[in-house]
């Protein structure tokens, strides 16, 4: 509001040297072959699937990994919980193979006025979830 427009997108990715895009689920997909064309890194968010980048990102795990990749996609909060969980226990020698259970709030704050009670949790409802097969991405 108030801010005069000053290109197209094409404009901005040609002055831009990463994208971090948080665009709704499946849309961040469709915009991967404009940043490619204009040599611009991108990371996107979970809403995506790993099949995009070819990789999952979460800090404590992967690293390294990430260091020089085009792009990559960051998992959701819950999967980054997971991951991190995980991998403290693995790093402790504390972990040789893992089976979850996901109780997460019954809502998302976006939502709370058509989907649940905001202080409720409940168990996930898709078997299985996003969050296990997005951990094992990592």
């Amino acid at each position: 509001a108030g801010y005069p427009i000053a290109g197209k997108l094409p404009d901005l990715l040609d002055n831009a040297d990463v994208v971090v895009d948080c665009t709704p689920s499946t849309i961040g997909a469709g915009n991967l072959d404009l940043y490619r064309t204009h040599g611009v890194k991108s990371v996107f968010q979970g809403g995506e699937k790993h099949s995009l980048t070819g990789h999952s990102f979460v800090a404590h795990a992967n690293y390294s990994s990430t260091l020089g990749r085009d792009t990559t996609r960051v998992v959701s909060c819950n999967t980054t919980g997971t991951v991190r969980t995980l991998i403290a226990l693995q790093d402790a020698g504390l972990l040789s193979k893992a089976r979850g259970v996901l109780v997460r709030r019954a809502t998302d704050p976006w939502e709370s006025d058509h989907s649940g009670i905001m202080n409720t949790i409940v168990p996930e409802g898709r078997i299985p979830s996003h969050q296990g097969p997005d951990a094992q991405s990592v």
